[in-house]
């Protein structure tokens, strides 16, 4: 017997059933899990079979019948031996979280589906997700396309589940399905600005002057960059500037004549090191960047070096 997670018979009332013989029918099945003496079971109440993958979820009408069911094991039908544990529901622990948790509450009732054949039309994936002895789903809320993507919305939660258990061919191909989880906000700073746009004559008194006057923030560094030979400047402030007023600023009214473009600055949790020693080490950079007192940093996912540029990134686990 297996059980995943930390799953026990108290926390379901499911059972997966896989290395089912060929050739025996969802009937058989539910006779020997409804046969207490052979098998320890009862009352099933739901039982989702796929022949593809020759495996069976069991849902149970009283979940005590799950102990009974495991104390039996082995079980076998027409002489062999099945692979039986207890069913792991789609839950929290199997979606990615990112920083923003504003995903986390949403129904999950929309799964992701690749590897279909190009000339596949959205009638017929959607005629074979809402068939729940095929697929294992129903009825369908929504499907949306994205390239080689199909994006599909049930209307339960429950027919998802089943869906992500099974295993998925259809029209020759072999589905990829899984939950889809959508995507997360990028983490923008708060106090700092990209301004790009700029043109050499104007000066950095001349930048600190306009932010001030148009924006009412005052610049405290300015970092210079070009790329593609025009100039940008990372600039950062005392406190976090109004985004729009000067967006809206810039577009009213030019700059030295150019017009300058204001938009915000992503978080990284990787930093460009540079003016490495040809000595230092990888080592030496982890343990530094990892030493909070005297580097600022935190725990250090890895370090890419680049000795003949005498440069590193540095790849931190947290944004902070």
């Amino acid at each position: 017997m297996t059980v995943r997670n930390g799953l026990t018979a108290a926390t379901s009332r499911k059972l997966k059933v896989s290395d089912i013989p060929q050739g025996v029918s969802c009937d058989a099945i539910q006779l020997l899990f409804e046969n207490e003496k052979r098998s320890g079971g009862g009352e099933v109440k739901d039982l989702h079979f796929d022949t593809d993958s020759t495996t069976a979820i069991i849902e149970f009408e009283d979940p005590s019948v799950i102990d009974r069911v495991l104390q039996k094991l082995p079980l076998a039908i027409q002489g062999k031996q099945l692979k039986i544990e207890i069913y792991k529901e789609v839950d929290e622990s199997e979606k990615v979280v990112g920083d923003d948790d504003e995903h986390n509450d949403l129904p999950k009732t929309t799964v992701e589906v690749r590897g279909f054949s190009q000339d596949t039309s959205a009638d017929a994936l959607e005629m074979y997700f809402e068939n729940t002895k095929r697929s294992g789903g129903g009825p369908i809320r929504n499907i949306e396309w994205k390239d080689e993507v199909a994006l599909i919305t049930f209307e339960s939660e429950a027919d998802t589940n089943a869906v992500l258990q099974k295993h998925h061919k259809f029209g020759g191909m072999d589905l990829d399905v899984k939950l889809y989880v959508p995507p997360q906000p990028v983490p923008m700073y708060q106090d700092k600005l990209l301004i790009s746009g700029l043109n050499e004559k104007i000066t950095e008194d001349c930048l600190i002057n306009f932010l001030e006057a148009r924006g009412g923030v005052s610049p405290v560094v300015i970092l210079y960059a070009e790329e593609d030979d025009k100039q940008k400047a990372l600039v950062s402030f005392e406190s976090p500037p109004d985004l729009k007023k000067l967006q809206d600023a810039c577009q009213r009214k030019k700059l030295e004549g150019a017009t300058l473009v204001i938009s915000q600055v992503p978080i990284s949790r990787c930093v460009l090191v540079t003016n490495l020693a040809t000595k230092t080490s990888e080592d030496t950079m982890h343990l530094y960047f990892e030493n909070t007192r005297r580097s600022g940093g935190g725990p250090v996912k890895k370090v890419e070096m680049n000795k003949e540029a005498g440069e590193c990134l540095i790849f931190f686990e947290d944004l902070n």
